[in-house]
């Protein structure tokens, strides 16, 4: 799965774990708090990162320097998912997202490639905190105004996160 930001009610984080219960190696790329362009989803990975992890899901930060804006899943090795939903309550709830549905192994495989030739440039985020960095990344650092301005935001996150 890939998404520029993950925002989640209960409903969705339920979800999420019955998924991650039933299916061997769910993994989810997003950007890394630092390289989101999004500052209200930065806020809110800063504040749920714990309960995204708590899912099962292996995340993946993207570290590219520039925010990550792809919305793609792969299931098995041929059905490709590829639209406009992001793995958050506003394209849940709010807007009207497509994602096209492709049943192709040839569609899937170079939709993979795609997608590892961003996982790549991505730290794997751990339960304790940590990262595991197979590939070397140097993670963007979170500058002191975007620091501040996501500290900010998250103390209002709980009565907006479904706008954003």
């Amino acid at each position: 799965i890939h998404t520029p930001y993950i925002i989640c009610n209960d409903y969705m984080y339920e979800g999420l774990t019955e998924v991650c219960d039933k299916v061997e190696n769910v993994s989810l790329m997003t950007n890394s708090i630092g390289n989101n362009g999004n500052p209200f989803g930065s806020a809110d990975y800063y504040v749920n990162k714990d309960k995204i992890l708590n899912t099962g899901l292996e995340v993946w930060e993207y570290e590219g320097g520039y925010s990550y804006h792809g919305k793609s899943i792969l299931i098995d090795d041929n059905i490709s998912v590829i639209g406009s939903f992001n793995v958050d309550m506003r394209s849940v709830y709010l807007d009207t997202e497509l994602m096209l549905v492709i049943d192709s192994r040839e569609i899937n495989s170079q939709l993979n490639e795609a997608m590892e030739s961003y996982e790549h440039i991505a730290r794997k985020a751990d339960a304790d905190g940590s990262y595991d960095n197979p590939y070397d990344v140097e993670p963007v650092e979170l500058t002191p105004y975007r620091e501040k301005r996501m500290k900010l935001i998250k103390n209002f996150i709980l009565w907006t996160r479904y706008l954003f």
